[in-house]
């Protein structure tokens, strides 16, 4: 009984921070990613090389692009 109450007791410790984890700020989304996200300096040039690590978290959602640590508009980019 002690072990199935433990058991119990980490699913729903696991699963709190799994959705804690979801809450993301405004713009943003969870799910996956790579090491080079979009963003401004790399908006024209996004073939750059990249890690094959996939990355799972808060990430812009279309449309948007980090400027050093705010995501933005795509379209706010300076040209």
């Amino acid at each position: 009984m002690k072990v199935l109450i433990l058991c119990l007791a980490v699913v729903l410790l696991c699963s709190s921070f799994d959705a804690a984890d979801r809450n993301c700020p405004a713009n943003k989304t969870y799910g996956s990613f790579s090491d080079c996200p979009p963003s401004c300096s790399n908006r024209q040039n996004p073939g750059r090389i990249c890690t094959l690590r996939i990355n799972y978290g808060c990430k812009c959602k279309d449309g948007y692009v980090l400027l050093q640590d705010e995501v933005i508009l795509l379209s706010l980019c300076e040209s």
